[in-house]
């Protein structure tokens, strides 16, 4: 005798009409995916090729020039003391780039290098010579001008604090006061000076 469940007659018929809405939807899905996926292997050539993703973008905007690093902090320059330091820029374009000059707001900060060409794809360390002539904190603009019809102006800052000499004197003299004091401290507590910190005084 055959026996027939009748729990089974009563189950839907599972074919291709009942797959599961998962399956469907990636099948839906998958232009777009692909074309993601394209998308996101583009970006990566262009950061592999340019060697950021913000000069990527930049390309992308159509930019011709960017600058690495467009701010920079000198730190501590004394009073009449200079520094030196530079500015990276980079040719996204497919042809040479001509740096036609730059403008500092300040007598202070000599350009140097300038006019200067990048070939397609290159980049160029143009040098700037900051001289402390006074004292304070200052935030100079210095304005790069190209023949790129995009990016005909460009703007970097430099940030620098200089001390001035009165501080770093009174620090010096500080330091002096302080070791003289040890080296009497310690010849009234052993009755004769020791010959280290008598020398180290001298030399201060």
């Amino acid at each position: 005798m055959i026996h027939i469940d009748s729990h089974s007659l009563s189950r839907p018929f599972e074919g291709p009409a009942s797959r599961p809405r998962l399956m469907i939807w990636l099948h839906k899905l998958s232009p777009a995916l692909f074309g993601l996926f394209i998308a996101l292997t583009g970006i990566a050539g262009l950061v592999l090729n340019f060697g950021s993703l913000a000069s990527a973008t930049a390309f992308l905007a159509g930019h011709g020039v960017v600058i690495e690093e467009a701010e920079k902090d000198l730190g501590m320059v004394p009073l009449d003391d200079q520094r030196k330091d530079h500015f990276r820029l980079q040719n996204l374009s497919r042809r040479e780039i001509t740096i036609l000059g730059a403008k500092s707001p300040c007598t202070c900060t000599q350009i140097m290098a300038l006019p200067a060409k990048i070939p397609a794809g290159e980049t160029f360390d143009f040098h700037i010579l900051y001289r402390a002539e006074k004292s304070g904190k200052f935030i100079e603009d210095l304005k790069i001008y190209t023949d790129d019809p995009v990016d005909s102006s460009l703007t970097v800052r430099l940030v620098v604090t200089v001390a001035p000499m009165k501080s770093i004197s009174s620090t010096k003299q500080g330091s002096r006061d302080r070791l003289s004091q040890e080296f009497k401290t310690t010849k009234r507590r052993t009755g004769r000076a020791i010959k280290p910190i008598a020398s180290l005084v001298e030399s201060v």
